[in-house]
């Protein structure tokens, strides 16, 4: 992500380091967060990006059917992908 111009902020493993990731962020273009860290569903972090209007992506392995994640505010991404698949997938989600 560095390599195509973002700043990256993390990565973090937990969810509290997360939020506070967030908190401490001015401005955050887009996230890519995995479902969970450390096995902690990362929805109340997808809540705290969404009320900053900061778009997200989700990356999981998980099938759709198994993920919780509200549809509308985000996009879910069902494999693994390789860097230059996430760069592609972020463009659209940048909001300059």
């Amino acid at each position: 992500m560095t390599e195509a111009g973002a700043e990256v902020i993390g990565p973090v493993a937990t969810v509290s380091s997360a939020i506070d990731a967030i908190t401490g962020a001015k401005r955050i273009d887009a996230a890519l967060l995995n479902i969970d860290l450390r096995a902690e569903p990362v929805y109340g972090v997808a809540e705290a990006l969404v009320t900053r209007r900061s778009p997200l992506l989700f990356l999981t392995g998980y099938a759709v059917g198994n993920c919780d994640a509200e549809p509308a505010q985000s996009w879910l991404w069902v494999t693994c992908c390789l860097p230059a698949r996430c760069v592609r997938a972020c463009a659209p989600l940048r909001t300059e």
